[in-house]
């Protein structure tokens, strides 16, 4: 669950979301109806509903240095290339330096509290902290990340499970309509509202 908080520590906005991951490649899916908070404009899930949006599939692959969105609500996919930077980092080992701040129970699971800092090559640094499950192999069960504009963001992984998921998983389903870019599939499914063309 994916949840942000203001400064004061109130939250803003929480949503669950699927994340698998195999070999470096990782897979996340979100539903944004099960969204709670009012990180969008009134109507806009609505909209998003009505366009068959709302249910998004990423699939981060470093192998191959793409990004594909899959939305099943239009049964269609597109794939980007990462960009060159964000590429790079993704094969580039970050500095991390790991300093125990103290010991706490996160979801019924004794943790130890670490402040975790990252740099990265340029030398920018991220301050982040991690709760680290010493009954689940120190799986980071939960992590609070400050975010630029104030506020936290904080990460807590529920039913965690350390079996490999299938390959196919990583993959856009094979009867799904491939799109070059998000214009143009927003296109498409801008016609069928209009009574047009089916993506």
């Amino acid at each position: 669950e994916i949840s942000i908080t203001d400064t004061n520590g109130n939250q803003i906005m929480s949503m669950p979301t699927v994340m698998l991951q195999l070999d470096g490649k990782v897979r996340s899916e979100t539903d944004m109806e099960k969204m709670k908070g009012g990180a969008f404009p009134p109507g806009a899930v609505d909209q998003m509903k009505a366009m068959g949006m709302t249910h998004i599939i990423t699939i981060m692959r470093p192998d191959t240095k793409t990004m594909t969105m899959i939305y099943p609500g239009l049964t269609s996919y597109v794939v980007m290339p990462i960009p060159k930077e964000q590429a790079d980092a993704l094969n580039k080992e970050p500095k991390i330096e790991k300093t125990e701040v103290g010991k706490e129970t996160v979801d019924g699971h004794a943790c130890v509290k670490n402040k975790v800092t990252v740099t990265d090559d340029n030398g920018k640094k991220q301050d982040l902290f991690m709760w680290n499950a010493t009954d689940m192999k120190n799986f980071p069960l939960k992590m609070q990340i400050t975010s630029p504009t104030g506020g936290d963001v904080v990460i807590l992984y529920k039913n965690i499970k350390f079996e490999k998921p299938d390959a196919k998983l990583f993959e856009p389903p094979a009867d799904y309509t491939k799109y070059a870019s998000q214009m143009e599939l927003m296109q498409k499914v801008m016609q069928k509202q209009m009574g047009g063309a089916k993506p």
